[in-house]
């Protein structure tokens, strides 16, 4: 399975990619690129095979006619579009600065989070900052390892708090 944060994170033609390993889901959402976090839509691009056994388990009743409508508005929004991919890019190299300049091990991401060693307890420092009114998650949650931590990119000004 593959989750691909938006369209320009793709380095490949998803088309020729599923049809090349007939065995991957290529899952799309409409979250936080697409200002739809809440709305929880989003879409799965496979080999028709993969489908036809997605749809033997797929709930009865499919997304309601609202969150379709906001999906295609939001596939409409260039702008925001455009305005969110320059704040995530913005946003993922003052992290990847910050994390260079303290000698800290992260994984390169072109999503909308990055991944990075803090070199201690994942668990305790995510309940720390939590305290502080910043949500992190802990590697463990996308098993890595323990001392990881995953950071999502927000606005320029709350990234400068974290």
């Amino acid at each position: 399975m593959i989750s691909l944060y938006h369209h320009t994170t793709t380095k490949f033609k998803v088309n020729e990619f599923i049809q090349t390993y007939e065995n991957i889901i290529v899952l799309r959402t409409f979250s936080k690129f697409y200002g739809l976090a809440g709305v929880r839509i989003g879409y799965a691009i496979a080999n028709e095979s993969v489908i036809d056994e997605l749809f033997k388990v797929k709930m009865p009743h499919n997304v309601n006619a609202l969150a379709q409508k906001a999906a295609v508005a939001a596939l409409e929004d260039i702008e925001f579009q455009e305005k969110c991919l320059r704040n995530n890019i913005e946003g993922r190299n003052y992290y990847e600065t910050s994390f260079r300049n303290r000698g800290l091990e992260f994984v390169p991401s072109s999503t909308n989070f990055v991944l990075v060693n803090i070199n201690c307890s994942s668990k305790s420092v995510c309940e720390e900052m939590l305290k502080r009114g910043v949500y992190i998650r802990p590697g463990a949650e996308f098993i890595l390892q323990e001392n990881y931590v995953r950071i999502s990119i927000g606005r320029k000004e709350e990234d400068m708090k974290k």
